[in-house]
């Protein structure tokens, strides 16, 4: 006699909804089993009305639930399709057909782990169903895969150029010392020598032709989609194992804060980056600086030669004639003096600078404060220049954080801080797996007008605190962090209808059940 089929429907939850010592949350049993109220039991109540036999962690004793940090990161993601593998592989090695539905990030953890718990399945279990709820799917692993490919690939090559060179070398001395050896048989003790030789140039050889069948097989099983694009490593995992891919649902919508959010941000140009190279950036930058330097010193009463009168000027032009005077003076000495510091020259400068000194406060005494900040007008000038050359260092650095402060922040929103490779796009269906077996649908009608109400709702009741909303406008790594960890838990927002209205339960339960 058959055993009875064993389903069970395994939940992953999403980023920030690990669960919570002192709260329930909406993928755990309440009331314990069977749940008396929330999602789990309403999925099993209508998995029931459907004739289905899965039910919500029916293979669970206590609370021996699947789950995961929840951290917003691409390494803990990985790890928790590490162990969302094994913890499936488990089940259907004991006879359960598991039936998946995750939501947020749990769909990228799934996508991930898909391949290994789907190659492993033994053949007598029956293959689960999958729904992702709200994914804003990342396929954060193929740049991964591709690089992984290329290194084979050249570890290959790098090992057949040495097998082909070292191989027949290696033959070729083993059979010339023997040569010599069967020419003088009393040095047949010296044989000895030649193994090492040949077995090297042997094994190489036999290890040649191991490599050369098995890259040959595996060009041979290389299949292309259509349009000449590459089968995804999901579709040929499975097509080499001979195994079904469970049928994949992707319930989402364009109104999912959390895809919103993370779509735009990835696809929009960045706001801060200037538009222009660094030199220009900087020839700008310094013009600009010494353009406002003048403005600042004019706010600050700063005159110049235009603000005075014609007496003014022609003192001002006496003043200037002494200064030349005087620098001429400690240049003709400087040249025609040489050896030591004298006496005289300390006289001189003391008469020079004394004269000179004397004579700009005695005009400023005589014509006012404004003669001083004429007579001072030059050296402002060559002071401009100066400090924007000084500041050209911190130029440099805001040019730098303005063309990559907007990816590192866009990086950490998506969870990729620390990713060595370009970006992936943020998409609602998951490119990662084949397209025959995934089905992508729009949130339905109903729970989305009600999701919306409730949503415009949660926008008027913060509506009152526009000035504290943009003083607190999101535009560093904590504030967009903060804002998806609010859409995250909000379950007034589209992002929750999923697990909350209980048409799109209904949908799910459909699903599984095998309604299509």
């Amino acid at each position: 006699m058959e055993e009875p089929t064993k389903e069970t429907v395994i939940i992953v939850h999403g980023t920030w909804a690990a669960p919570d010592p002192e709260n329930s949350r909406w993928y755990q049993r309440r009331g314990g089993p069977p749940a008396s109220e929330g999602f789990i039991a309403k999925l099993d109540t209508a998995l029931q009305e459907r004739g289905s036999l899965a039910r919500c962690w029916s293979h669970c004793q206590g609370n021996q639930i699947f789950q995961w940090s929840g951290e917003n990161s691409w390494i803990a993601r990985t790890r928790a399709a590490s162990a969302l593998g094994e913890y499936v592989t488990k089940l259907q090695t004991e006879g359960w057909c598991c039936h998946i539905v995750a939501h947020s990030h749990g769909g990228n953890v799934v996508v991930e782990a898909l391949p290994q718990f789907t190659i492993n399945k033994p053949s007598n279990v029956s293959s689960g169903k999958i729904v992702t709820l709200g994914t804003p799917f990342i396929n954060a692993t193929l740049p991964i895969s591709r690089r992984l490919r290329r290194l084979r690939v050249i570890l290959n090559a790098i090992s057949l150029t040495v097998l082909i060179v070292l191989s027949p070398v290696c033959l070729a001395a083993s059979l010339l010392i023997l040569s010599f050896l069967w020419e003088s048989p009393s040095n047949w003790w010296d044989a000895l020598r030649v193994v090492p030789i040949f077995a090297a140039g042997f094994i190489g050889l036999a290890a040649l032709i191991v490599l050369t069948v098995r890259l040959s097989k595996r060009m041979f099983r290389i299949r292309y989609r259509m349009f000449g694009r590459e089968n995804s490593s999901v579709e040929r995992s499975f097509n080499d194992s001979n195994q079904v891919l469970p049928y994949f649902l992707a319930v989402g919508s364009r109104l999912d804060e959390a895809w919103q959010i993370l779509h735009h941000i990835r696809n929009v140009d960045n706001p801060l980056a200037v538009r222009t190279n660094l030199l220009n950036y900087l020839f700008l930058s310094a013009r600009s600086q010494i353009l406002r330097s003048v403005e600042v010193s004019r706010i600050y009463g700063a005159k110049s030669h235009r603000d005075l009168g014609s007496g003014a000027k022609f003192a001002l032009f006496v003043t200037y004639l002494m200064l030349a005077g005087f620098w001429a003076q400690l240049v003709y000495m400087s040249l025609t003096v040489s050896g030591y510091f004298t006496i005289d020259m300390l006289l001189t400068w003391l008469v020079f600078g004394s004269l000179m000194l004397g004579s700009v406060l005695f005009w400023t005494v005589i014509l006012g404060g404004k003669f001083y900040s004429a007579f001072m007008s030059p050296f402002r000038w060559c002071s401009y220049p100066l400090r924007s050359i000084a500041g050209s260092f911190t130029e440099i650095g805001t040019y730098v954080v303005r063309s990559r402060g907007w990816s590192v922040l866009v990086a950490m929103a998506m969870g990729l801080e620390g990713y060595p490779h370009r970006l992936p796009a943020v998409r609602q269906y998951p490119d990662g797996v084949a397209e025959s077996f995934v089905k992508y649908e729009d949130i339905p009608p109903g729970p989305l007008e009600r999701a919306l109400v409730m949503r415009s709702a949660w926008i008027n009741r913060h509506f009152g605190r526009t000035a504290e909303t943009f003083s607190n406008i999101v535009v560093t790594a904590a504030d967009m962090a903060s804002l998806l960890r609010t859409v995250e838990a909000d379950q007034s927002l589209v992002h929750a209808v999923y697990y909350t209205d209980d048409e799109c339960i209904a949908r799910i339960a459909d699903w599984i059940a095998g309604r299509g």
